[in-house]
């Protein structure tokens, strides 16, 4: 709905995928991206100019069941953007829950113009977490969300570091 409204306004076409936002399986993921409509719909994604993306924290996810929010929070995750998971420092957390978001991956990011929307003084630490990640060209939000992220001291983003699971984040 909010997609086609948006479209609409802007004259521009909109499309979703048309599956869950996670799946049961690493496998059940594999198999819906490799279906002609989810896989027409993540072509297109790829193909675009502008990404518009939103964040959200452990809190706010209402596609994250309780049990996977406690596992997501002793791996360090305090954002989620596309199904896939940040840590404090802009990091992606590869784990099991990432592999398994009918998605654009955090890599496929790299190089474009990607602009987040999201706003709430709970969603601070997810906000942070992305601004970090240096996925982002850049941040919509809220006067109040702004001033809380400012307040804090923000350290400059470490050389690549490895990721959690030992791979390295996307450049």
């Amino acid at each position: 709905e909010v997609i086609y409204r948006f479209a609409e306004r802007t004259g521009g076409a909109g499309y979703f995928v048309p599956a869950p936002f996670f799946v049961d399986s690493v496998d059940d993921a594999e198999v819906l991206r490799r279906q002609r409509v989810v896989k027409s719909v993540l072509e297109l994604a790829r193909k675009t100019d502008l990404v518009l993306i939103g964040i959200g924290n452990l809190k706010n996810t209402p596609a994250i069941y309780e049990s996977e929010r406690r596992e997501l929070a002793a791996l360090g995750v305090v954002g989620e953007i596309l199904g896939q998971f940040l840590d404090r420092d802009g990091r992606a957390v590869h784990c099991d829950m990432a592999q398994r978001s009918i998605s654009l991956r955090l890599e496929e990011l790299a190089g474009r113009t990607v602009i987040a929307i999201a706003g709430g003084t709970d969603k601070v630490d997810a906000i942070r977490a992305t601004l970090r990640s240096g996925l982002l060209s850049g941040l919509i939000t809220d006067e109040t969300t702004a001033r809380a992220i400012l307040e804090q001291k923000t350290p400059r983003r470490a050389a690549a570091k490895p990721a959690r699971g030992g791979k390295r984040p996307p450049t």
